[in-house]
C-alpha cells in the first residue's frame, strides 16, 4: 500500500499539525490510525474514524467516530475540503472487521451507515457537497 504525505494546501494551521504528526500509520491495525468513508447519494459526505483498540487476533479494529473541520471555503457549488481532529472522539466504540479490496488492495472496513467502505485516510483533504 502506496503512502501519500503530500497536503494540497500547505501552509494552513491544521495539515501542519497533521504534517508534524504524520498523516496517518502505515499499519491499518494500529491504534491512532485514522479511516475515512465519503459517502451519500445526492450530497457527498465524509466520516473520519480512528483506531482505538485492535482486537487479540489482529483481524478486527475497535474504532470511534471523530470530528472534522473545514480547511477551504464553501464554493457556489456546495464543495469544500475537510481534515480530521485526531482524538477529538464523537461516537461510540465499533468494533469492524479489516477486510482487504480485491480492487486495489488496500485495507477498509465497511462504513456502519452505508454500503460504503472506510479507507486508511491518505492524509488529504476530502471534499464535502452539501449542495442537493
Amino acid at each position: 500500500m502506496a503512502t501519500n504525505n503530500t497536503h494540497t494546501e500547505k501552509g494552513n494551521e491544521m495539515n501542519e499539525s497533521i504534517n508534524a504528526r504524520g498523516p496517518r500509520n502505515t499499519c491499518p491495525n494500529s491504534v491512532g490510525t485514522i479511516f475515512v468513508a465519503s459517502w451519500g447519494s445526492t450530497m457527498t459526505l465524509v466520516d473520519f474514524y480512528q483506531v482505538v483498540g485492535v482486537t487479540k487476533s489482529g483481524k478486527s479494529v475497535k474504532v470511534r467516530q471523530i470530528s472534522s473541520r473545514r480547511v477551504t471555503d464553501e464554493d457556489r457549488g456546495g464543495d469544500f475540503k475537510v481534515v480530521p481532529i485526531p482524538d477529538d472522539i464523537r461516537g461510540e466504540t465499533m468494533t469492524k472487521r479489516l477486510q482487504v479490496s480485491g480492487y486495489n488492495g488496500e485495507t477498509f472496513f465497511n462504513h456502519p451507515r452505508s454500503r460504503f467502505a472506510a479507507f486508511v485516510w491518505d492524509g488529504t483533504p476530502q471534499t464535502v457537497n452539501t449542495y442537493d
